[in-house]
């Protein structure tokens, strides 16, 4: 036969017994029936092999296994080498896991021998084969103990220190399970996380969802080594509580201009947990709204703005967020569209009129004052204005003035420029004469006198000058519709100018004909 093969995870010893296990194995073997020679060594496995048979070596009592089953992986176990004739001088031993060797054969020094199992015998029927050899050592004859049960799995270890859990027993939190200490150490260990006795996950780490919440969880740690039974320990977490309420990743504050027409919003922010809802409540005097964002009204004018901010999400605290504005709401701003402008001739009596422009949004009302140098002039409010003769010279502009409830008014000035005055009034019919008034004492006058000039001209309250010309020069202080005639205007050329200024016009200059003074 071949040599046999060590298994490196053999245990042998070759100790003996204590005097009393002694006693009761020698008792045992006693009482045994001896079997008879047959001659050769037992047929059911194959013979270790050895120098050769020897007849005269008998076994009156075959070996055997004393250790009861079950028979364990891990178990030392002992088995008896049998009862010999007195011709055997040494015994080796051999154990068989099945058909097979576990290992090189050993010496028996005394009445037992014992073996660990090992992982490597597990479902195998032991067997223990003992050969006698005889003082002439080519003279040996082996024999072998009764077939074991199968081996089975070794005992579980136990559980020195419990696994703990740690963590956050909350929905979305972490648990983490340690290992524990065991009786022995393990090649493999594992985790399972159950709810109501069913899984629902595993590794070292649990993450509780929504169901668990309320709930117990119990964490399974089992430990295995090949050919051993599984060690388990169960350890229970806490109550499983809501998730913690989701976080903004920055303050919530109300953004925007607080005035009306302005949208006001949240600044963009993360959230952890992410919420499966964001509910947004606006609270203002204008009557509020929903959504993240919120446009002011005109009644929100004086008043502060409340945000409430509702954060959802499935198992988890709910978070209430009440924000107020910094400040009252203020009355929004008309922006210009379209500019003001002004049309028409820049003349006293012309017809002047402005466009108000636009707006955004649009003014509800628009208020005009027409404004000579500045300062309002009376009663010019309508979009047209016909300028006066106090208007002559002057610079006119024109102030515009749109509003809208909820906005500051909006004022434009739109500069309309100096005003002319409007031509010189025109004269109808005859021209005044130089006539005699009194003849002896050399006085002339006008032929027309104001009243006439003023209605010949259409001007009823225009005023009306004279001048006395010598010579086509003005004389001086002759400034009347009667003349004396003087010394210096013997013999001159005497002619009368009548200047007509109405308001607001140029004035009109019309001179008489000419006469010449005679003296007789």
């Amino acid at each position: 036969m071949g040599d046999l093969v060590l298994r490196p995870r053999l245990r042998r010893t070759g100790a003996l017994l204590g005097t009393t296990a002694l006693a009761a194995t020698l008792a045992l073997a006693g009482s045994a029936t001896a079997r008879p020679c047959h001659g050769c060594d037992d047929p059911e496995l194959p013979d270790p092999g050895g120098p050769g048979a020897c007849p005269t070596i008998t076994a009156t009592v075959d070996p055997s296994i004393v250790t009861p089953a079950p028979y364990r992986v891990g178990q030392t176990i002992v088995g008896n080498r049998g009862v010999w004739s007195s011709t055997a001088d040494s015994y080796l031993g051999w154990w068989y896991a099945g058909p097979t060797a576990v290992g090189a054969g050993f010496p028996i020094g005394g009445p037992t021998t014992s073996y660990t199992i090992t992982p490597d015998d597990l479902d195998k029927p032991l067997r223990l084969a003992v050969r006698a050899r005889g003082v002439d050592p080519t003279c040996t004859k082996t024999e072998y103990s009764e077939e074991t049960p199968p081996v089975v799995k070794g005992a579980p270890p136990v559980v020195s220190t419990m696994p703990t859990i740690t963590g956050d027993a909350r929905v979305g939190g972490e648990l983490t399970v340690s290992d524990g200490a065991w009786s022995r150490d393990f090649e493999q260990i594992t985790f399972e996380w159950r709810r109501d006795g069913e899984q629902v996950g595993t590794g070292r780490t649990y993450t509780p969802v929504v169901a668990d919440r309320g709930r117990v969880l119990q964490a399974r740690v089992r430990v295995r080594t090949a050919g051993y039974e599984d060690g388990v320990a169960d350890v229970a977490t806490p109550q499983i509580g809501s998730g913690p309420a989701p976080t903004p990743s920055l303050p919530l504050t109300i953004e925007g201009d607080l005035r009306v027409c302005e949208v006001l919003r949240l600044p963009d922010v993360s959230w952890s947990p992410v919420p499966d809802q964001i509910s947004y409540t606006w609270y203002t005097e204008g009557g509020g709204g929903s959504g993240p964002s919120y446009t002011v009204v005109p009644g929100d004018v004086g008043h502060r703005v409340q945000l409430v901010v509702q954060a959802d999400r499935d198992g988890h605290v709910q978070r209430t967020t009440n924000i107020f504005s910094d400040g009252v709401v203020r009355p929004g701003r008309l922006a210009r569209a379209g500019a003001a402008k002004v049309t028409g001739k820049r003349v006293v009596g012309g017809r002047l009129a402005v466009d108000p422009g636009t707006w955004t949004p649009a003014a509800d009302a628009v208020a005009v004052q027409w404004l000579r140098a500045g300062k309002p002039i009376g009663a010019a409010t309508k979009r047209t204005y016909r300028p006066r003769p106090a208007d002559a010279g002057r610079a006119l502009s024109v102030r515009v003035t749109g509003t809208r409830p909820g906005f500051d008014p909006q004022v434009s000035v739109v500069p309309v420029g100096r005003i002319a005055k409007a031509a010189a009034p025109a004269w109808k019919g005859k021209k005044p004469r130089v006539v005699w008034k009194n003849r002896t004492r050399g006085v002339v006058k006008a032929s027309l006198g104001k009243a006439k000039i003023r209605k010949r001209t259409g001007t009823p309250k225009a005023a009306v000058r004279f001048r006395w010309l010598r010579n086509g020069k003005v004389i001086k202080g002759a400034n009347r519709a009667v003349y004396r005639v003087r010394r210096a205007d013997r013999g001159a050329r005497l002619r009368l100018r009548v200047v007509v200024a109405a308001p607001g016009r140029k004035p009109l200059r019309v001179a008489s004909p000419v006469v010449r003074v005679r003296v007789r």
